[in-house]
């Protein structure tokens, strides 16, 4: 489920904007940006590793989180692509078992942000309703729009967290869970989606 069907404290009325930083924030983001590859990235990264190993290569996982030398990630979270013909309920069922399991899922994190009231609506800022009013921004009718991959990916995408706080136990557990309900709502053989 994404953050859009939880309810409107997570809709966005307005276009943010918050890209101003004080000289406060600055000095402070500045300092922490010093310990930033040693503080949590390291276990995100361990957490987000081992889940790619386990999963990687199961049935029902079409796509797992890109991590490669020339594209190293961070691990915010990893949403893994799922071959959601093969089973015989919705993600959003799938993701809510997973749960129930003890370990928190969601399905895609955001879902399609296009679709949000703010940019159908149009709700910018300022004397330009910015950006959508700004002589040099290209025209766009939120209303109209459909991104295929975006929509394709939101049915698809499943989010397992990598908390720095999560240890490989957790991880364990997180694989443990994924592949109790994998194989009691896995009713189908592969499509051959890429």
């Amino acid at each position: 489920m994404g953050l859009m069907e939880l309810g409107p404290e997570y809709i966005h009325r307005r276009v943010g904007f918050n890209y101003r930083l004080t000289e406060m924030q600055s000095a402070i983001g500045i300092s922490e940006l010093a310990r930033l590859d040693s503080w949590n990235l390291p276990r995100r990264r361990a957490n987000g590793r081992q889940l790619i190993e386990a999963l990687k290569d199961h049935p029902l996982v079409i796509h797992a989180p890109v991590d490669t030398t020339e594209r190293e990630n961070a691990f915010w979270w990893a949403p893994f692509v799922l071959d959601v013909e093969q089973l015989s309920v919705p993600l959003t069922d799938f993701a809510a078992a997973m749960t129930a399991e003890g370990m928190p899922f969601t399905a895609v994190q955001l879902g399609e942000m296009y679709r949000e009231r703010l940019f159908v609506e149009r709700k910018g800022f300022g004397k330009l309703n910015y950006p959508f009013d700004d002589p040099n921004a290209t025209p766009i009718d939120y209303s109209r729009t459909s991104c295929a991959t975006a929509h394709w990916l939101s049915a698809r995408t499943l989010t397992l967290y990598t908390h720095p706080v999560y240890t490989e136990r957790h991880m364990q557990q997180y694989i443990i869970a994924f592949e109790k309900v994998a194989a009691a709502f896995r009713t189908k053989t592969p499509t051959s989606i890429s």
